[in-house]
């Protein structure tokens, strides 16, 4: 394929495409001082690197530090070590809500990186500031069944707004819904066929 210098329209078609699968996501059960409750669902690596920039980005600034991050999941029995994995990332989320950071005394938890993560409203309307957390709790792990982008889809999209081409098939003329009912995939098989009847 190396030698191959041009890309089929199915190649494409099915570079943009999103694909449902399962996801391996924890829950966090999030309190505030003002006593209102929610739960925010994360992906198992997008908490794990969040974990790891918080600690980059602010052991060193804080007052008191703050603890090493969770590590990586390992490979092995799916319940061998979650009770000690869950612990270990409920301990860190703690000394985040506690941290004292700066010199002026403000919290952790205000920085914008903590609070898009933690906080359902992080942008607060008014002059007010948004109630704190008082508790961040990691629940068990479980399977999200959810929509999973393709790998390269991001790029095949710039390439293809940068070229002048609309990744949107529109519909025929006078094509009803029948055409509507179409999935992207036989749009662009039509239109395959189409041009291959032109040539």
């Amino acid at each position: 394929d190396q030698f191959r210098p041009t890309a089929d329209w199915r190649e494409v078609c099915a570079a943009v495409q999103v694909q449902k699968r399962y996801a391996p996501v924890v829950d966090l059960h999030i309190e505030q001082e003002d006593g209102a409750r929610y739960i925010v669902a994360l992906d198992v690596e997008t908490l794990r690197r969040w974990c790891g920039d918080v600690h980059d980005k602010y052991a060193s600034r804080c007052t008191t530090g703050l603890p090493s991050p969770p590590g990586a999941a390992q490979p092995g029995l799916r319940n061998s070590s979650g009770g000690a994995k869950i612990r270990e990332v409920n301990a860190f989320l703690a000394e985040v809500l506690q941290a004292d950071f700066g010199d002026a005394g403000a919290k952790l938890q205000d920085e914008p990186v903590v609070a898009q993560v933690l906080r359902r409203d992080h942008t607060p309307l008014g002059d007010d500031p948004p109630p704190r957390l008082s508790k961040v709790m990691c629940l068990s792990q479980r399977r999200l069944w959810t929509y999973q982008t393709r790998p390269h889809r991001d790029v095949w999209l710039m390439l293809m707004r940068a070229a002048g081409v609309s990744a949107v098939v529109p519909l025929p003329d006078g094509a009803g819904r029948a055409a509507a009912e179409k999935t992207l995939a036989d749009h662009v098989d039509a239109e395959v066929e189409r041009i291959d009847q032109l040539n």
